[in-house]
């Protein structure tokens, strides 16, 4: 039976792929048909169909009643997608060559099928070019799902499968300040990270499948010297941006031996497939922000809850999750500007941000001060200005001051970080350290907020602090 125009006008209600199918479905499908629409050169002698393994191609001319499926994510927690189907004419006025797959019985695993199916189309259409050419499998026009009985049509499903849960980060000022980093990139045909570049984002747009996760590891041979990156030159890069190369799901190892089974045996899936390609993905993340000597922006691995400050990680978590789906009929709800959640997020490299310089003169402690006024930061304001921390107090500072903050900064005397040399003081110097930290930063954002620091401003500024501190590392 032809498959060019097996869907009427749209009048069921759509299915979501991502909720089980039932055992028994109340439209009695007993028969799914996949199809992918390429445009087509219409070039004399072409066949009006042929047969590549389980596909079959046939070549109509448009219009082609197709099914598509928009969908947009929610800034917002927990997860919302919203969904329209529309029936539309694609082609119209031109040859379309139509990739089709049957399958009796309707399968379980609909999401999983759907890139399955894709691939193999995929691969057919490549097949067929490479006996004639690509004008007769040119740019795609549709992809979708029927459902029958008997033949007949009954339903249509979501074929948009493999349907990404991003986490709400927002644009803050480190982000900001990466942005404009990107003035100074070459972008030059010799530029190894404008190659690696356009190859991670094809990846990316492609999600994971076994040519995509390829990609992603071409993109990372643009910066080894070597025929392909190292496991050290991985786990140098993933450390870089905060992640732990042994805590991974998948070890550098297996990410490795994977991508061999798949360019040299031909795998097409796997049970690790989805979360390798995601690893493998903030791998070349972090390689090209090392190349650029990039200083902020997102966590490299932008669905893992880890990207967050302790306990928001584990919250996010749980609200995550696959996310759950509104159905328009329509249209999708107008664009608007998303309010901002402003959720602390973790910053692995906090030496390299641009809202904070600590001075020198701390010496072993440095790092420890830089990762807990980072820390305040996320709390209190992620858009901050930079904020600086200088060993001792200001001049003219009453006797006995041991810290101070100002609209530039935080002061700290010696005595508040030398305990953290001594066994016997070290948890009650870091204790009061991180304490005072908190209060300080506190205490810089509310005298640049307008309040003056002199008079009952000192007792505003003081109460201020103390709520940071509180809201932190009390509540």
């Amino acid at each position: 039976m032809p498959v060019d125009n097996l869907l009427p006008p749209l009048a069921e209600d759509p299915r979501d792929v991502r909720e089980p199918w039932p055992v028994v479905d109340p439209s009695g499908a007993d028969e799914i048909v996949y199809r992918l629409g390429l445009r087509a050169a219409n070039v004399p002698g072409l066949p009006d169909a042929l047969v590549i393994d389980d596909v079959d191609v046939e070549f109509a001319l448009g219009p082609i009643r197709a099914q598509r499926t928009h969908v947009r994510q929610r800034h917002e927690l927990p997860v919302v997608f919203d969904k329209m189907m529309e029936r539309v004419e694609v082609g119209d006025g031109e040859l379309v060559a139509i990739f089709s797959l049957r399958r009796t019985p309707i399968p379980d695993d609909l999401e999983g099928a759907f890139v399955t199916w894709r691939a193999r189309a995929l691969a057919a259409a490549g097949m067929l070019a490479s006996v004639l050419d690509e004008r007769v499998v040119g740019g795609e026009l549709f992809e979708d799902a029927v459902l029958l009985r008997g033949g007949a049509f009954v339903g249509a499903a979501d074929v948009r499968s493999s349907v990404r849960t991003l986490l709400p980060y927002e644009v803050n000022a480190a982000d900001h300040a990466a942005l404009e980093q990107l003035r100074n990139v070459s972008l030059s045909e010799e530029s190894a990270i404008a190659r690696a570049a356009r190859l991670y984002r094809r990846a990316a747009l492609e999600g994971p499948t076994a040519d995509a996760y390829a990609m992603l590891w071409v993109a990372a041979e643009c910066f080894s010297e070597h025929r392909s990156p190292s496991r050290k030159d991985i786990e140098g890069a993933l450390r870089e941006s905060g992640l732990n190369p042994g805590g991974l799901p998948i070890h550098v190892g297996l990410l490795i031996d994977l991508r061999g089974k798949i360019q040299h045996s031909g795998l097409e899936e796997s049970d690790d497939l989805r979360t390798a390609f995601y690893e493998m993905e903030a791998v070349v993340r972090a390689l090209i922000r090392r190349e650029m000597k990039l200083r902020g922006g997102w966590w490299p691995a932008p669905d893992n809850p880890a990207g967050f400050a302790d306990p928001f990680d584990r919250a996010i978590a749980t609200f995550a999750g696959r996310g759950d789906t509104e159905w328009h009929r329509d249209a999708l709800p107008p664009a608007e500007t998303p309010s901002a959640i402003r959720m602390p997020r973790r910053v692995p490299n906090p030496a390299d941000d641009v809202r904070l310089k600590v001075y020198k003169g701390f010496g072993e402690a440095r790092p420890l001060i830089e990762s807990i006024v980072i820390d305040a930061i996320e709390w209190q304001d992620p858009d901050a200005d930079l904020i600086t921390v200088k060993r001792g107090v200001p001049p003219g500072a009453p006797a006995g001051t041991t810290m101070n903050a100002n609209v530039s900064g935080i002061n700290l005397a010696p005595a508040l970080v030398d305990g953290l040399a001594d066994p016997k003081r070290e948890t009650e110097t870091l204790v009061n350290l991180a304490w005072s930290l908190h209060s300080l930063v506190g205490a810089v954002l509310a005298q640049r907020g307008g309040i003056v620091s002199e008079g009952p401003g000192i007792t505003v500024v003081e109460a201020l602090g103390a709520w940071a501190q509180y809201r932190r590392l009390v509540v």
